[in-house]
Parts: C-alpha cells; structure tokens; sequence
C-alpha cells in the first residue's frame, strides 16, 4: 500500500475515530443497539465518531505515539513497551487481514508500518518481514522492492516458507540502511528533547508556536497554566499575552513555560530573546529613517 499524502496527525486521528465507531457500531447487531456507545464511552446513540475521546480508548491513546513511530520515525523511551505489546505477537495483522470493517487507508498504513517498523526495532526477537514491510519502510512500491529481490547484482536477500516470500531481519536492516527513503527510529526522552524549538522572525512566531504546542498537547491555558504550579507560576493572562504576541522578557517565565510545553528551555528562551530583539532593532532602525527624512 502506498503512503498517504501530506497526512497531518489531525487527519488520521478523524480517520481513527471514524474506523473505531464503524468498527464498535458493527457489534450493534450482534450484541443491543447501545454496545457501540458503551464500548466507546459515548453517553448517546445520536453521537458520532467526532465525539470519541480517545484519552478513553486503549489503542486510542496511543495514537500519537503510533503516528509518530510510523511517519516519522521517533519514539519515547517509555513508550516502547506498548509498541512491543501492540506489536510482538503480529496478532495485529490478523485482525486486519479478517476484518470486516474497511479501514481508511490512514489508518492502515499507520499500524502496517508500525508492526514493520517494530520487527527491526525488537532487539529481543528476530521476526522475518514481507516485501510488503520491507516497502513501507523504505517508502518504495512494492514492484520495486520485487525487482530488487530479483536483481543479479546485490539483490535483496529473500527465502519461501509455506508459499510466501520473507526476509530475515539482518537481512532487511543490512539492504534497508543503503534504501535513501528509510529513516533509522529515533528514541528520544520525553520532555526537554521531543520537540525542535524553531528560530522565530517575530514575537508573533512565538506566540503561534506556543498555542499550537499547548493545542498539540490537547491542552486548554488553565490547563497549561496548571502545569506550572510548582514553578514560577504562570498566569493565563500572560499567556494569553503571548500567545497574542506579545512578549517581554522574563528568563524565569520562558523557562516555566518551556518545560510546561515539554520543549528545550535554553533554546526556547534563547529564541524568544533574539526574537523580540530582532522586532526591537527594526524599531530602532525605523525611527533612525524617519528622524534623517526630518533633516
């Protein structure tokens, strides 16, 4: 299956939603007419599958996680052991390949890659890949990854068992590493390190990144606000402040506001700070203009 284009979080995320409600709306005529709104912890049988609140659902909150792993090759030290849960027993991919319910192509792709991504990430077992795996993760068509197995010249190292093709895990990662589409995971810590702190042009990029970090994170600004209370404490009216753009330089409260963000304080600081002087000196060189025109 081909990758999606341009997929946001946003976007599989609804498509999530959208495979979960079909998925549990099915089990209405097996079992009563509310097992989909029980099962999903929805109150009323006129919500649909915007209404899910995947904080609730096991797999769905751990969407993020699997979006991450599977797109962009990055995981959290503490989340590999859901992955090797999700995972290990492949029982996954049994469950797609018999169900009945049509994913979105999303959705599908997401938890594909995922597996294959794990069975070369596992250190403790050594499971084969399917050149359809092995396609995912260097991000070619599967006729590609046929012909390379083909090749007469350094092919892809393949074996048959019981009529299907396979690829041994050295095998796969020792061809992977020389395919230039195939990103090696990324094991990050959560917090300091999990997020890139861009250079900001103004002090309105900086406000745009904070409440687009803090609406990341599912977070309202009481909410944000509340993470700081053991800190400098940070009110919601100065984060209304900066979120609107604009700033005033306070080390303390950039670096609050850093670590309640889970970013890098130092950097994040550091770009505010050159952010607001870079606006200050347009000022400075604005006013020097108009005060030569005057003469």
């Amino acid at each position: 299956m081909d990758k999606p284009t341009n997929l946001t979080y946003e976007q599989f995320e609804n498509d999530l939603k959208r495979a979960m409600f079909n998925f549990a709306d099915m089990l209405n005529t097996v079992f009563d007419a509310e097992a989909a709104e029980c099962l999903l912890g929805m109150d009323s049988t006129e919500q649909g599958a915007a209404d899910i609140d995947l904080g609730k659902l096991g797999a769905g909150c751990e969407a993020r996680t699997l979006y991450e792993y599977s797109l962009n090759a990055r995981i959290a030290s503490n989340a590999t052991n859901y992955i090797d849960m999700l995972t290990g027993p492949e029982q996954l991919l049994l469950m797609l390949e018999s169900q009945p319910v049509l994913l979105p192509q999303s959705v599908e792709y997401v938890i594909r890659t995922s597996v294959a991504r794990w069975k070369i990430d596992d250190e403790n077992e050594n499971y084969p890949l399917t050149l359809q795996e092995i396609a995912l993760l260097a991000n070619m068509e599967i006729r590609s990854v046929r012909n390379a197995a083909s090749a007469k010249s350094d092919p892809l190292k393949t074996y048959n068992e019981s009529g299907r093709t396979f690829i041994a895990k050295d095998d796969a990662i020792a061809w992977l590493k020389s395919r230039r589409g195939f990103k090696p995971t990324v094991v990050f810590n959560p917090g300091s390190d999990d997020i890139d702190v861009p250079t900001f042009l103004s002090q309105k990029a900086v406000g745009d990144f904070v409440k687009k970090r803090r609406k990341d994170m599912k977070l309202g600004r009481k909410e944000l606000c509340g993470r700081t209370k053991e800190q400098n404490s940070l009110d919601e009216e100065t984060l209304n402040q900066v979120e609107s753009g604009k700033l005033s330089f306070s080390p303390s409260t950039w670096l609050t506001l850093a670590n309640a963000l889970g970013v890098n304080g130092e950097a994040f600081a550091y770009n505010v700070l050159k952010a607001i002087q870079r606006e200050e000196l347009e000022q400075v060189r604005a006013a020097v203009m108009i005060k030569h025109k005057k003469l």
